[in-house]
């Protein structure tokens, strides 16, 4: 049984670290979302209704009437609902993913740092191990080495938070 949690454990960093360069993407377009909301004001919902064509019933296109800034002054306060689940909807995912990121950096600032730095390298700046093996002058198989002690590792630091949330 500890085996089996022992190969998820590992199989969940191995995904966490494939995953960290799209995960710190998705951060940042959700950032970007939150501080460059897509809004209407409402002077141009007003203004599109304004322009909007009559009903049939012989009413020129153009007038405002009571019903119409009624309905207007409706549509800003649902928009207002939108916008506000809109950013409900980018807050709930954008924290999850802030969390899991900030968690798997801490934790592999935790590793021997020579293990931390094959990490970083690889998952977290995307180098090839060819190219990890001439910058740090260690054989990829080494390094192949170096990641394994180091995912093993990672995994048992989140199998023992697991343990502890349980």
């Amino acid at each position: 049984m500890e085996d089996i949690m022992s190969n998820l454990s590992t199989n969940y960093v191995i995904t966490l670290l494939q995953n960290y360069r799209a995960n710190k993407r998705k951060i940042e377009q959700l950032r970007y979302e939150l501080e460059h909301p897509a809004r209407v004001s409402p002077d141009e919902m007003i203004e599109a209704m304004n322009f909007a064509k009559g009903d049939g019933e012989g009413r020129p296109s153009g007038n405002v009437s009571n019903k119409t800034l009624y309905i207007a002054m409706n549509f800003q306060s649902a928009s207002d609902e939108v916008n506000a689940a809109l950013t409900h909807d980018l807050v709930s995912r954008l924290v999850p993913l802030e969390q899991e990121i900030n968690r798997l950096e801490h934790y592999v600032a935790l590793l021997e740092p020579r293990q931390a730095e094959v990490i970083r390298l690889a998952y977290f700046e995307g180098h090839t191990w060819q190219q990890i093996s001439a910058k740090t002058q260690i054989t990829t198989r080494t390094l192949y080495k170096i990641r394994n002690q180091a995912v093993e590792e990672l995994a048992e630091m989140y199998a023992l938070t697991a343990d502890l949330q349980r």
